[in-house]
């Protein structure tokens, strides 16, 4: 049991951390934090990560490592059901993306994907990175989840933050308290829903046409592969009419979409080509499996930086 005191010109307050060590690492958080000014943001639950490069941002220079990251994405499980897959970028500028939440039941920064094929690291083994996952324990009310991605060039800088940041914040003398567990985990298939297929993995591409002499020819697009995979799609039958949700930002032009079964993995892939209108703002894409009017996957949602 670890006791700690925060104290700065804005804030201070009381934390306990009661840790239960082990393959799976758990700690019990409570908190009870008191303004003594006016803050512009405050964040709870803060976790940090690296992001370098990987499948979907591959090294702009060669390296014989495929990725090269702590974590690979930011999962939340919102208070409506839904869960997010947004996966991780080292952009070229600062970059803050806002996910308004109520009554959120867990989010985190995952490593997915434990072949060490995916990284090919003797020394660092990013294979066995720990995934980081915060469960608020009782009702956080309505909130935003922030993820900020700064840029980096080498993987000795944390560049990647998500935390909660509360809609509302307490008047002065009067105590925010939050409590929540902190899980450091391997086994990713504990931090996700079993009832949905889940993203292992998201690929980018230049985007190409197959012609007439089965040569692909670039088209100026970006292409976006996605796999879907989970035990809600190995039950269903190859020829199942899974279809796409997709949708895209103003600045990005969809100019294909398509799912197909993927005899490897026994789940779907999605694949999107999109045009960037404008190279100096970032695109916005969300996307989800369907099976008629039932909801089969997470929500994949991305953000393909500026001046990619």
């Amino acid at each position: 049991m670890i006791y700690t005191l925060l104290d700065s010109p804005r804030a201070t307050g009381a934390y306990r951390f009661v840790v239960y060590p082990g393959r799976d690492t758990v700690v019990d958080v409570q908190s009870k934090v008191f303004l003594r000014d006016k803050v512009g943001k405050l964040g709870i639950a803060p976790l940090t990560s690296m992001f370098l490069f990987g499948p979907n941002q591959p090294s702009p220079t060669m390296n014989y490592r495929p990725a090269l990251h702590d974590s690979n994405g930011l999962s939340i499980h919102a208070g409506n059901g839904e869960w997010i897959w947004r996966p991780l970028n080292n952009p070229k500028h600062l970059s803050v993306s806002t996910y308004t939440v109520e009554h959120p039941k867990g989010f985190g920064l995952l490593q997915r994907g434990r072949n060490f094929k995916d990284y090919e690291d003797l020394d660092d083994r990013y294979d066995q990175r720990p995934s980081g996952w915060i469960e608020p324990r009782g009702d956080w009310g309505k909130g935003k989840v922030e993820l900020v991605e700064i840029p980096t060039a080498d993987e000795t800088n944390d560049n990647i933050v998500a935390f909660w940041t509360p809609d509302v914040l307490p008047d002065a003398k009067t105590p925010l308290a939050l409590n929540y567990r902190l899980h450091f985990t391997r086994d990713e298939d504990k931090l996700h829903s079993q009832d949905i297929a889940y993203v292992s993995q998201t690929m980018r591409s230049t985007g190409d046409v197959k012609q007439s002499n089965l040569i692909r020819e670039p088209d100026g697009s970006v292409a976006f592969l996605v796999d879907f995979v989970g035990p809600v799609l190995k039950g269903l039958d190859e020829k199942a009419p899974v279809a796409s949700q997709v949708s895209v930002g103003d600045n990005g032009e969809m100019v294909e979409n398509n799912v197909r079964y993927n005899p490897v993995t026994k789940g779907w892939r999605l694949t999107l080509r999109v045009k960037v209108k404008d190279d100096k703002k970032p695109v916005e894409m969300r996307a989800a499996l369907v099976n008629g009017d039932k909801t089969l996957s997470e929500t994949w949602s991305y953000q393909l930086p500026a001046n990619e």
